[in-house]
């Protein structure tokens, strides 16, 4: 889709937009500032603005690095915490107020540019590591006790992409809703369906909370005509009575 249309948008929400060339450039700068060192090596992201997931996951590829998300559902230092038996050689973020004693690690902590300095730079990969063969490592409940670590291997995700496009019928028309947190295993057709599919995913505004997104939800879908929705029963269930069917018509 770079090559065939790069002016297209790759990601939306409200007043902003990621086009496929901004992907490009957000993911190439942050695989020239990790750099050649960093292949088959474990970096964190962690983020509060969740618009630019997918670059971060392109750019951690780009270096020959394996991400590991750490969730944005508790401060950083608890997250990292969750997350510490990883050997992990830096931290991606754009959370600007850390407290390094608290996080108790000398780790390198990379703080991301906004896209406005990375459309300026229109970086160009300075390097070619390949794809890590692990391409994502996350995090059990952690219900019982430090979370288990899970590994999804490139061969996973190109198996879960080819059957979400096949059984849900998604293509370039498709118009897909991005919900899902980042550090949830599920999230991942999600976050890599612009790049496999070539549709366009919308995302809420930020900083909403978990009430807010679900009053959001309707609107959202109306407004921009969305087709897909993955959405767990339960909250399904949840917000049923709240919605109406005439707002959902194009799903």
């Amino acid at each position: 889709m770079l090559k065939k249309n790069p002016s297209r948008v790759a990601i939306c929400r409200e007043g902003e937009e990621l086009t496929y060339e901004d992907i490009e450039f957000y993911s190439n700068w942050i695989g020239n500032r990790l750099g050649s060192i960093f292949a088959n090596k474990f970096v964190a992201f962690y983020l509060k603005d969740t618009l630019y997931t997918l670059c971060i996951y392109i750019g951690i590829y780009k270096a020959g690095a394996i991400p590991v998300p750490l969730t944005n559902s508790m401060e950083i230092t608890e997250s990292y915490q969750r997350m510490d038996d990883i050997d992990v050689c830096a931290i991606l973020t754009d959370e600007n107020k850390i407290n390094r004693k608290k996080l108790k690690t000398d780790i390198e902590i990379i703080e991301l540019p906004q896209i406005e300095e990375i459309r300026k730079e229109q970086a160009t990969l300075k390097f070619n590591n390949g794809f890590p063969h692990t391409v994502n490592l996350l995090p059990t409940s952690g219900t019982t006790g430090k979370p288990k670590k899970v590994q999804v291997t490139l061969e996973n995700l190109n198996w879960i992409m080819r059957e979400y496009r096949k059984n849900y019928g998604l293509d370039e028309r498709s118009r897909m809703l991005y919900i899902t947190d980042y550090s949830w295993d599920v999230s991942m057709p999600e976050i890599m369906a612009p790049i496999y599919i070539g549709l366009t995913s919308f995302t809420f505004p930020k900083d909403l909370t978990g009430i807010q997104k679900t009053k959001k939800l309707a609107e959202i879908t109306k407004q921009h005509q969305l087709t897909f929705l993955a959405l767990s029963p339960s909250y399904t269930f949840a917000v049923a009575k709240s919605l109406c069917s005439e707002d959902f018509k194009s799903v």
